[in-house]
C-alpha cells in the first residue's frame, strides 16, 4: 500500500517576475506580488514605499494604496529616493526601448525638432511631458 504524504500549509512562494516586469507597472503595496517584498524604507510622508524582491533583489518603489489616483511601482537601482529627473530619464530610455528608437519622422509638437519615436508622432520627451505617455 502506498503511504501518502501530507504538506504542511506554508505560504505560498511567488515566482519572481521582476525582470519580465517594466519600470513602470501599475500596482501598489498591497498587490499580491509586491505584498510579500520586504519594506526597506517608506518614503515621501509616507505615501511610498522602497522594497525588495527575495528572489531577484530588484529594488522598487511603490505607490501605497489610495482609491482616487492610479498607483504606480517603479523598478530603481538604489534604496536612495530618485529625483524626478532620474524618474524622466528612467521612463525616457524605457519609451525608447519599448519603441525600437526612433523614426525617421519628425515629432508632430510644432515647437520640437526631435526625432518621433517609431510607431508613435511624438519623440520621447513630448510624449512623456506633454501627452503622458509612459509606455
Amino acid at each position: 500500500m502506498r503511504q501518502r504524504t501530507i504538506k504542511p500549509l506554508t505560504a505560498k512562494i511567488m515566482k519572481c517576475k521582476c525582470a519580465k516586469l517594466r519600470v513602470r507597472q501599475l500596482g501598489h503595496r498591497e498587490d499580491k506580488y509586491f505584498k510579500g517584498f520586504a519594506q526597506l524604507k517608506t518614503v515621501d510622508e509616507g505615501w511610498r514605499s522602497i522594497l525588495q524582491c527575495s528572489s531577484c533583489d530588484q529594488l522598487w518603489l511603490v505607490d501605497h494604496y489610495d482609491k482616487l489616483q492610479y498607483l504606480y511601482a517603479y523598478k530603481i537601482d538604489t534604496v536612495e529616493l530618485p529625483t524626478e529627473g532620474s524618474f524622466f530619464e528612467m521612463h525616457k530610455s524605457e519609451l525608447e526601448r519599448l519603441r525600437n528608437g526612433n523614426s525617421a519622422e519628425t515629432c508632430k509638437f510644432s515647437s520640437c525638432s526631435n526625432l518621433a519615436l517609431n510607431g508613435l508622432a511624438y519623440c520621447a520627451v513630448c510624449a512623456i511631458k506633454e501627452r503622458g505617455i509612459y509606455e
